[in-house]
């Protein structure tokens, strides 16, 4: 079985780099570094971590206090990599004082140090890599409870940085934004990956993404600055935009803007498009299908309000299911059921097997536990959660 190297960064482009090289030596496992100890502990120990990528000691460091408490907690880990943060806070920082040697009996490395060893352009695995390979452990979200840890296979993340790329058009030296986490499947795999894979160029904004400070306030001048092209944002991110005036900031390089995680109010969209003349494309996505599955047409009729067209080569339909979580029936036209995707994007189940129990609804096909009713063209509307 292949080793699983985790990292716990803020947005960096080691970060990029830690996850490229974790799927190339192993498999990758990101994890967010705003959990509580006990939640990264937990999440560490259930992937069996043996490698881990971190920020180290010194200017912006608070995040390795937090995990030197956490390595002496995970047996499984082996070699601690630690980033220096402080090349990118202060100009006047150097690596005196750099803790390499060991740490709770675990090999402690500079990861700059390490990276220089290697080639720049291309990755040494050693390996010929299987499509059916696992390239990946990502934890699902929310901050309470035991994290669900979806595995995704190379052909998932594959198909998924090619297919958004062509949905959205990306060519080589466009630049999109990249404010979301990259602990996050769209930060990661369709912001970072895919523009890659396309020729784009990934501008990190800040190492905490959107909540990095003064972020907001000069965000038009950004998107002037380096003329942006594309970014990618949740509810929240549009809405704190409306209370920033564009002024006579040219974000005429802008194409579009990406919005998921949660509905949007119709409203919040018709101001934003009308204050900055710019097209949001609303769609949906979870960790447990590499990311998208569905998404407003770029080119095509936007509904305000809903999730849009499935993508190409993705299935969705509605259905009714049992106690158990297993498929009935199909909806009919607007009948509200259970959100179900297939489809090469989507995972092939949880890594700890109970988690796998009412996942799927039949053969193939994943229930996300969101309901939603699909129109005569095939938009898909969300309408709540299962379990409420």
């Amino acid at each position: 079985s292949r080793e699983v190297v985790a990292y716990v960064l803020p947005n960096l482009p080691q970060t990029h780099f830690a996850l490229w090289g974790g799927e190339a030596a192993g498999i990758v496992c990101p994890v967010n570094p705003m959990l509580e100890a006990g939640h990264i502990i937990e999440v560490l120990r259930a992937a069996n971590a043996q490698v881990l990528v971190t920020v180290g000691p010194g200017p912006g460091g608070e995040l390795w206090e937090k995990m030197a408490a956490v390595i002496e907690e995970v047996p499984s880990l082996k070699t601690v990599l630690q980033v220096r943060l402080g090349q990118y806070l202060d100009p006047a920082f150097n690596a005196a004082g750099f803790e390499k040697g060991s740490l709770a009996g675990r090999t402690v490395l500079d990861f700059d140090e390490e990276m220089a060893k290697e080639p720049g352009d291309q990755l040494v695995s050693g390996r010929t890599i299987r499509s059916t390979d696992i390239a990946s452990y990502f934890h699902t979200g929310g901050t309470t409870g035991t994290p669900k840890i979806a595995r995704h296979t190379h052909a998932n993340e594959v198909f998924l940085t090619w297919q958004l790329a062509e949905f959205l058009q990306i060519e080589p030296g466009e630049v999109f934004l990249g404010g979301l986490p990259l602990f996050h499947v769209n930060g990661a795999i369709v912001t970072g990956s895919g523009t890659f894979a396309a020729g784009g160029t990934v501008l990190i904004a800040g190492i905490q993404g959107y909540r990095t400070p003064g972020l907001m306030a000069g965000f038009w001048k950004i998107i002037e600055r380096y003329k942006v092209n594309y970014f990618s944002a949740v509810p929240t991110v549009y809405a704190g935009l409306l209370e920033v005036p564009v002024g006579g900031t040219d974000v005429s390089s802008l194409k579009f803007a990406a919005c998921g995680a949660a509905p949007m109010p119709p409203e919040v969209i018709r101001r934003f498009e009308s204050l900055t003349g710019l097209r949001i494309l609303e769609g949906y996505g979870l960790t447990e299908v590499t990311c998208a599955t569905c998404l407003n047409p770029p080119g095509g009729e936007r509904r305000p309000g809903s999730i849009g067209l499935r993508l190409p080569y993705q299935q969705v339909k509605a259905g009714i299911v049992d106690e158990q979580g297993k498929l009935v029936r199909e909806c009919k036209q607007e009948e509200i059921g259970n959100l179900l995707v297939a489809g090469p994007a989507v995972f092939p189940g949880y890594l700890r097997d109970e988690d796998n129990r009412k996942a799927w609804a039949s053969e193939g096909w994943f229930n996300t536990g969101d309901l939603c009713r699909i129109d005569a063209d095939g938009y898909v509307w969300l309408t709540g959660r299962a379990k409420d």
